[in-house]
């Protein structure tokens, strides 16, 4: 436990060096919509992944904020999609009629607009789809990295925890950067 802590305590404090000069450039979503960004990080070699998300309104307040390590040996790809369908399913379970997903997996938004059935992937972005067209308010595109910078951030601090994060509660206060 004692470990744990300290493990974070030197993560955040690594992050905090990096953010002081860094003002990102997340642009909010239009008035009465709820901008989902997304995140995801595989690593070949381990039998994880970690998985960032943070919800907000069209003045910037958090609304939700997730970092979870998930346990499976997924491609990056899927992991992406992973990371999507997540934030579909915080979408869906907060309610939110009229919301954005914003990942800066270009390949996945491809494949979630065209989808292919004879892909590995098949099934996850045919759930994504069909959650989309039954939700009748969301919508998926690309942000470049530096938009998704929080929940890039997000996947950082779930991957390098050893612990299950899940939506917080109280999420860190650079979230809100």
């Amino acid at each position: 436990m004692l470990g744990e802590s300290l493990a974070t305590m030197k993560w955040l404090g690594g992050l905090l060096r990096f953010l002081v000069p860094l003002k990102t450039p997340w642009k909010p979503p239009d008035l009465g919509q709820v901008k989902i960004n997304v995140d995801a990080y595989a690593h070949i070699l381990r039998s994880f992944i970690g998985i960032g998300l943070v919800a907000r309104n069209a003045n910037g307040v958090v609304l939700g904020a997730m970092a979870r390590r998930m346990a499976s040996c997924f491609s990056p790809f899927l992991s992406e999609c992973m990371s999507i369908r997540e934030g579909v399913w915080h979408a869906l379970s907060k309610g939110y009629s009229n919301w954005i997903i914003k990942t800066d997996a270009l390949n996945v938004v491809h494949a979630i607009k065209n989808p292919e059935l004879r892909s590995l992937e098949a099934n996850v972005i045919q759930d994504i789809c069909d959650t989309f067209e039954l939700s009748g308010g969301g919508s998926v595109c690309y942000g470049s990295r530096c938009e998704n910078l929080v929940a890039h951030f997000l996947v950082s601090f779930a991957f390098s925890s050893t612990h299950y994060h899940g939506m917080m509660l109280c999420p860190p206060f650079w979230v809100a950067l």
